[in-house]
């Protein structure tokens, strides 16, 4: 399930790369871990598994604030928020009405042009809060398994 017809066009065009992520950094630490147990526009509530990954994620995502995160930090929370372990919050609106997806994609494609853009994939691989969230050994399978075809 996509973006609606009009989501993309609410963020506004002067917004960078970092203020997409600011937004989605500052919705995530003020309700993200009471919103995780909500359930999704279908019904659907995130299973256990995702919500152990979730609060993980959520504490290391804590040092990634708009203020230090590199490019490849922000490039992964935005391909989370789309899809991985972010996704639950893909239909979520902030205080401006705008969804979280709706940022990703625009901080996306304004860098990148796509979400299939190989510098963008290679971003995501380098970002350094991956690498704090693959030392959950944990994590480790699950996060591959879910992305080995990206």
């Amino acid at each position: 399930m996509g973006l609606y017809k009009g989501d993309l066009e609410k963020v506004p065009e002067n917004l960078s790369v970092r203020d997409c992520y600011e937004r989605i950094y500052r919705w995530h630490m003020k309700y993200g871990l009471d919103e995780v147990l909500k359930p999704d526009s279908i019904g659907r509530r995130v299973n256990a598994e995702d919500l152990l990954a979730y609060r993980d994620l959520w504490g290391y995502f804590h040092g990634f604030n708009p203020g230090v995160a590199s490019q490849q930090d922000m490039d992964l929370i935005f391909m989370e928020v789309i899809t991985g372990l972010l996704e639950w919050s893909y239909h979520r609106e902030d205080e401006f009405g705008i969804k979280m997806a709706a940022y990703a994609q625009f901080a996306i494609n304004k860098k990148y042009g796509n979400l299939q853009n190989k510098e963008f994939m290679r971003s995501c691989m380098e970002s350094k809060l991956l690498k704090y969230f693959l030392d959950l050994e944990d994590n480790r399978s699950k996060y591959w398994k879910r992305h080995r075809e990206l």
